[in-house]
């Protein structure tokens, strides 16, 4: 019998990747192209590396159960847009100088499936 720990764990994981698909879904309906999911990098993990119009886009997915909606932006703290921040840079560091990178946040809500979609949420270097 699986571990009640690891069962939470496996649930959390299976609940982030369904909304990370679910937004994928979003981008895709908005003419994005999606380039690479759970892209992972020396610094740290990109949830979505999409691109359009010449743009390089960091997005960063939070995916919430319950009635918890509402706070998914919020889960994206000053350490975690630091972070972004840092995936950024090394992505200009292989990409080139010349590219276009933004950081994007969703929030997902599992259960309605109602997504938060906020463009440029993470600006700075």
């Amino acid at each position: 019998m699986a571990s009640p720990i690891l069962s939470i764990g496996y649930q959390r994981k299976e609940t982030g990747n369904s909304g990370e698909s679910m937004v994928c879904d979003y981008l895709l309906a908005k003419q994005y192209k999606i380039l690479d999911r759970n892209k992972f990098m020396r610094t740290g993990e990109i949830d979505i590396l999409a691109e359009k119009g010449g743009v390089t886009v960091i997005v960063e997915v939070k995916t919430v159960t319950g009635d918890k909606f509402g706070q998914a932006i919020g889960y994206v703290n000053r350490k975690k847009q630091d972070k972004l921040r840092q995936l950024a840079r090394e992505l200009i560091q292989i990409l080139g100088d010349d590219r276009n990178i933004r950081i994007d946040v969703a929030g997902v809500d599992f259960q309605s499936g109602e997504i938060d979609y906020i463009e440029n949420a993470v600006t700075g270097k």
